[in-house]
């Protein structure tokens, strides 16, 4: 074999390596871009699920809906503004009992000294 067909020999392999590596590369880009259509699909389906949604809601806002009665929105706070009002009333009843518990000892025992301090 002479040098020319040594150099060729080498170039084809060259090119063969690269060919290869580059299938290898268009492979793994291929599954980039599946992924990112997966996420864009899925976007786009969750995007006109909400679009739906708020079609519905703004229908019931309107009271354009089917057969469903207008929203009042004054008697929805209302309700809200009761349920609020009846789980603060625990809440406050329960803090009222941990100060008495908890804090009252402590004034008790600070009175005591300030007694002891001043003898």
């Amino acid at each position: 074999m002479d040098l020319n067909m040594l150099i060729i020999l080498g170039l084809c392999v060259v090119i063969v390596l690269i060919l290869i590596v580059m299938f290898i590369k268009d492979k793994q880009t291929d599954k980039k871009f599946e992924r990112f259509d997966q996420v864009i699909t899925d976007s786009m389906q969750e995007n006109y699920m909400l679009k739906k949604k708020l079609e519905e809601l703004h229908a019931i806002i309107e009271g354009e809906g089917k057969g469903v009665a207008s929203l009042d929105i004054n008697a929805v706070a209302d309700v809200i503004d009761e349920v609020i009002e009846q789980r603060l009333s625990g809440v406050s009843a329960l803090v009222d009992t941990r100060v008495e518990a908890q804090i009252r000892p402590l004034l008790e025992q600070l009175k005591e000294l300030l007694v002891s301090v001043k003898k």
